[in-house]
């Protein structure tokens, strides 16, 4: 009834006040840059647009994900350094 016309509004009016993003942002920033820099803002990108996060979550997310990746490196490196000190 009215609670369900009342909220119709609400949500069109909110939906009617977010700016749609620039397509292809990202890409025209990137474009410009160092291959690596540009595949980090594309990540980043990436990570922003399927997951929905603010862009402040979005890079905070890019980089628990690097860090993890690097792990099992950062793990060898570690052994290989203590064979060659022992």
């Amino acid at each position: 009834g009215e609670v369900d016309a009342a909220a119709s509004v609400l949500v069109d009016a909110v939906a009617s006040s977010v700016p749609a993003p620039f397509p292809g942002e990202v890409a025209a920033a990137a474009a410009d840059s160092f291959f690596p820099f540009a595949a980090l803002q594309h990540l980043i990108d990436t990570i922003h647009t399927f997951t929905g996060l603010n862009w402040w979550a979005s890079i905070a997310l890019t980089a628990v994900l690097i860090r993890t990746a690097v792990i099992p490196f950062t793990v060898s490196h570690q052994k290989s350094g203590e064979k060659i000190h022992v």
